[in-house]
């Protein structure tokens, strides 16, 4: 018996009771002490499934079966329909998350017949380093982090391993049964030339397109549901509106690319180049651009929910007016010349990131920590930085013209700025902020909060 470690486990489609597919299974009683595996926290998406409670996941034979200690519940799923098992790490609290995702229905010819289970753990207690080794050392400590990642929780790829292969037919074939009935779901397109196709509204839910080339391909509302689109070249493609939920696009080029109103729920584009690409008014809930090229992209008004942004390049990308939020990561990223004017960063975590001559005007940071990170130079012209947490940052030399620093703690900053001397520092708001240790646009050094028992310190001293 294999045992698949960690989970929060959620279902948003109705669960069909078909040998082939997924079964709800009400028992009298279980205890899950009896069954091996790790005990974790469960919840549901869609209600009427099951309500909650602590699980386990064991995978044997040809079936992986969930066990709910709510209700004594235990979902039966065949591996032959899972499409997809996405698993994201988190260097802050050591947060494990990931989905399995399965087919619930017979129909090939319908759409969005995925159900998903989702799963997070915080598995280690995972403490920042101090600000001269994150600063040096950024890459080395996330890279290890997601070593350590990757062998704690080795049992989920054994789940993937033994997930059911793709299609075998002739890729040729398989290409015109797609162009013929605009679906092609779980089929194997990998390497596959699909270049200037018009595919719009295809139905490519589970399917195989590592390596393909859909390049200036019209795949606008395509239903990209738990598909793999790793090494694609997608560039100057028409996506706009497309649904990419549980995708792999890992190294996808999409230079020059309209993705604008696309959806990547758990998308994974760790390390793709999107360099030029419009993802205007597109949502992220939650996704993976660890490592990606976004330089000149444009992501205005798109809404970005706890999405990891480590080491990404967004230099001179749009962000303007776009939602930057729920515990989303900008971790040794590249933001210089960007234009976030508008934009709101709220519920983030920012640390060894570079704002220098970025455009923040009117920008709303809230409920922030910002840490080690740089912007000289910055306009921050009428920005809002309220209940924020700052340390270690530089904001010499910029422009902070009707900026309001409204229960913010700031320590071991630098607000040097001879134009502006302390002028714009002296608003009413400001008298609600606390400074420990930073320097003031006159060359004054602020101590002023050095004693405070601010929240944003007691919560910065648990990480």
């Amino acid at each position: 018996m294999l045992t698949v470690a960690s989970l929060v486990v959620g279902v948003n489609s109705t669960l069909y009771t078909e040998s082939a597919y997924a079964q709800v299974i009400n028992q009298r009683s279980f205890n899950l002490r009896d069954i091996a595996g790790t005990e974790l926290s469960c919840g549901s998406q869609m209600p009427n499934v099951f309500r909650g409670g602590h699980c386990k996941f064991v995978l044997e034979g040809e079936v992986l079966s969930v066990f709910i200690k709510k209700d004594s519940q235990e979902i039966k799923i065949p591996l032959k329909s899972i499409f997809s098992v996405v698993l994201q790490t988190s260097s802050i609290g050591g947060q494990v998350q990931g989905y399995i995702g399965y087919l619930t229905s017979s129909d090939q010819s319908s759409g969005n017949r995925a159900n998903f289970l989702n799963f997070e753990k915080v598995v280690i207690d995972y403490k920042i380093p101090n600000v001269d080794a994150l600063s040096q050392t950024e890459r080395a400590v996330l890279k290890q982090h997601g070593e350590d990642m990757t062998l704690r929780f080795k049992m989920l790829e054994s789940l993937q391993a033994v997930v059911p292969g793709k299609n075998s037919k002739d890729v040729s074939a398989t290409v015109n049964e797609l162009v013929t009935s605009r679906s092609c779901i779980r089929c194997d397109l990998s390497g596959a030339n699909l270049a200037n196709l018009d595919l719009r509204r295809v139905n490519l839910e589970g399917a195989n397109l590592k390596g393909a080339n859909l390049k200036g391909a019209n795949l606008e509302d395509a239903n990209f549901i738990g598909a793999s689109l790793d090494d694609a070249d997608l560039s100057k493609s028409n996506l706009k509106v497309a649904f990419f939920s549980l995708a792999f696009m890992k190294r996808a080029i999409l230079t020059g690319a309209e993705l604008n109103g696309a959806r990547f729920h758990w998308t994974d584009l760790s390390e793709a180049n999107l360099d030029q690409t419009s993802f205007r008014s597109a949502k992220f809930l939650p996704a993976d651009l660890t490592g990606a090229n976004l330089t000149n992209a444009s992501l205005a008004k798109s809404s970005l929910r706890s999405v990891s942004m480590k080491l990404t390049n967004l230099q001179n990308a749009n962000l303007q007016q776009a939602e930057i939020s729920d515990s989303s990561v900008l971790s040794g990223s590249n933001l210089q010349g960007a234009n976030l004017s508008g934009a709101t960063l709220n519920d983030v975590m920012v640390t060894s990131t570079n704002f220098q001559d970025a455009n923040l005007r009117g920008a709303i940071f809230k409920n922030a920590f910002v840490m080690w990170s740089n912007f000289k130079n910055a306009n921050l012209n009428g920005a809002t930085l309220n209940d924020i947490f700052v340390q270690g940052t530089n904001f010499q030399d910029a422009n902070l013209q009707g900026a309001i620093f409204k229960n913010a703690s700031v320590i071991q900053s630098n607000f040097k700025n001879e134009n502006l001397l302390d002028a714009s520092l002296k608003d009413d708001d400001l008298k609600t902020s606390r400074f420990c240790n930073t320097t003031m646009p006159n060359g004054s050094v602020n101590n002023t909060g050095c004693n405070s028992n601010s929240k944003f310190k007691r919560l910065f001293e648990k990480l």
